[in-house]
């Protein structure tokens, strides 16, 4: 039976990864995902599965369950949230966990969306709108967030609310972007 997390099934997808001795978020990985998915990349070769591995630190068959795994599932969920089949929601811990676990997910998410959004390299910098470029520079400071220093205020909470709407609704307005202007250059990128 092939598994195939949701955003919902942050914890589920979180003991897989322990299984397979695979120590990142799963907020993480889907954050690298989406990143591949908005540069036009497509997770079914070799290569760029590769690449995922590397950055997960692990050279293992990762989560081999069903013919694709765990991986594909997750990648394929992206898919259709992100062509608009679905609606877009982040791999994220419930939000019963403790506000600084969800913020250092939240982090550790636009950490592996600005890493799988790397593999488009310089191409498209000065070509993206400035609605975008503005974008993917509060989703590096989002990446680039202290959790240490995070209190359990409600000011805290709503800063991780605002945070969380923002990257969410970001995410499918940069990938309609990037997806176009790929196209437009007529060039694939180096994992096609």
């Amino acid at each position: 039976m092939q598994i195939q997390p949701k955003p919902s099934a942050f914890d589920d997808f979180y003991h897989l990864l322990s299984q397979a001795e695979v120590m990142t978020s799963p907020a993480e990985i889907h954050g690298v995902l989406c990143g591949f998915i908005c540069v036009g990349n497509k997770l079914n070769g070799e290569f760029s599965i590769d690449i995922l591995l590397q950055r997960l630190g692990s050279r293992t068959p990762v989560l081999e369950m069903g013919p694709q795994g765990a991986l594909l599932g997750l990648y394929d969920v992206a898919c259709r949230q992100l062509s608009g089949l679905q609606s877009f929601e982040l791999l994220l811990p419930k939000p019963q966990q403790a506000l600084s676990v969800r913020a250092e997910a939240l982090s550790l998410w636009c950490e592996g969306f600005l890493y799988g959004l790397s593999f488009l390299g310089g191409m498209l910098e000065e070509e993206l709108s400035e609605s975008v470029s503005e974008a993917l520079h509060c989703i590096a400071e989002i990446a680039r967030l202290d959790v240490s220093q995070f209190e359990v205020s409600e000011l805290d909470k709503k800063a991780y609310e605002e945070a969380l709407d923002f990257v969410t609704q970001a995410i499918p307005l940069i990938h309609e972007e990037l997806v176009q202007a790929v196209q437009q250059k007529g060039s694939g990128s180096p994992l096609h």
